[in-house]
């Protein structure tokens, strides 16, 4: 049920938001971003990624799928559910990654839920990495 409410809000929330047509001013590239998790059994998790240029972002794992809503250029709103474990979990197109360094993104777990659908007390120990795809 948490996890139904979670897709549902943020579904609504994508529908409210705008769209735009940003024209390609530079070569896209990718980041990849890899989650460490003190738990197993996650189903559901809200991430913010934060940084210049950001584009689409897509699930790495076929196991899960994957909502996001862009909100501008420097912040995505991301939701994934599913089978989420350990390692690679996001891949984030980055427009012109090359004139930015990784150190401006940033990607930040705000909230959980387990398989069963009950909400994770704390993200406590969630972290997430980022590093350019080769």
């Amino acid at each position: 049920m948490v996890r139904k409410a979670l897709v549902t809000a943020f579904c609504f929330a994508s529908a409210l938001s705008g769209c735009s047509d940003k024209g390609a001013t530079a070569p896209s590239a990718a980041l990849i971003v890899s989650l460490s998790s003190p738990n197993q059994q996650d189903g559901a998790m809200a991430i913010v990624l934060r940084g210049p240029d950001l584009e689409s972002t897509q699930s790495i794992k076929p196991t899960t799928v994957l909502y996001q809503r862009l909100v501008g250029t420097n912040e995505s709103h991301v939701l994934i559910v599913g089978d989420i474990t350990r390692g690679d979990l996001l891949r984030v197109e980055v427009l012109g990654l090359v004139a930015h360094p990784i150190s401006e993104y940033s990607a930040t777990v705000t909230e959980v839920a387990t398989r069963t659908d009950s909400s994770r007390a704390s993200v406590q120990g969630y972290a997430l990495t980022l590093r350019e795809e080769q």
